[in-house]
């Protein structure tokens, strides 16, 4: 069994200051990847989706970029009211 496990969170309009909530956490990150681009898909572009990587029993440093291993784009009818931050 392996400790490291991958987080999904969305982001509303990609802003980590802004509404975010866990989507899911998974032992597989192809899983995680799908399940990030589905919800992106899901909630039309409103949400991005991270997949974080993490171990578990371990803590995560407050600069999370390091972590982060796949991204969704922000959705075309959001891109032209609202400028992605990264």
């Amino acid at each position: 069994m392996t400790n490291i496990y991958y987080i999904v969170e969305a982001l509303r309009w990609g802003d980590d200051h802004d509404h975010s909530y866990i989507v899911g956490l998974y032992d597989n990150f192809s899983s995680a990847v799908k399940s990030a681009e589905d919800h992106t898909d899901f909630r039309g572009g409103k949400y991005v989706c991270q997949v974080i990587q993490c171990k578990m029993n371990d803590t995560v440093d407050s600069d999370m970029s390091s972590s982060i291993l796949h991204q969704t784009d922000i959705g075309a009818a959001s891109r032209t009211r609202h400028v992605f931050k990264k």
